[in-house]
């Protein structure tokens, strides 16, 4: 049992963490849905800059062996975080998006 300060160190932790890869996305041309704002928690739903950049998206995360959330549209890509997150996974997801700097 963690408590209430337990659980909410946890969660904002992973809230921290979206709120950083939102803002490497962002950097690296894809937009966020919410905007600018904290329309999210420990989730995020991301637009590619080009149709065809989810398809490069998915084999970098299959060769990192990420699991990543694609949706049937084939226009976003979803990425659901939690508190075990850490720098390292950041990173590579930050790679995986195409930002080159991380």
């Amino acid at each position: 049992y963690n408590g209430p300060a337990g659980l909410r160190q946890k969660a904002e932790h992973a809230h921290n963490a979206a709120l950083l890869l939102a803002e490497g996305v962002r950097m690296a041309g894809h937009r966020v849905e919410g905007g600018e704002g904290r329309a999210f928690f420990d989730t995020l739903k991301v637009y590619p800059s080009s149709p065809d950049a989810v398809a490069d998206i998915r084999t970098r995360a299959e060769l990192k062996e990420i699991n990543l959330r694609y949706y049937d549209d084939g226009q976003a890509v979803g990425v659901a975080l939690d508190d075990t997150v850490g720098p390292q996974d950041i990173s590579d997801i930050l790679q995986i998006f195409g930002c080159r700097h991380s």
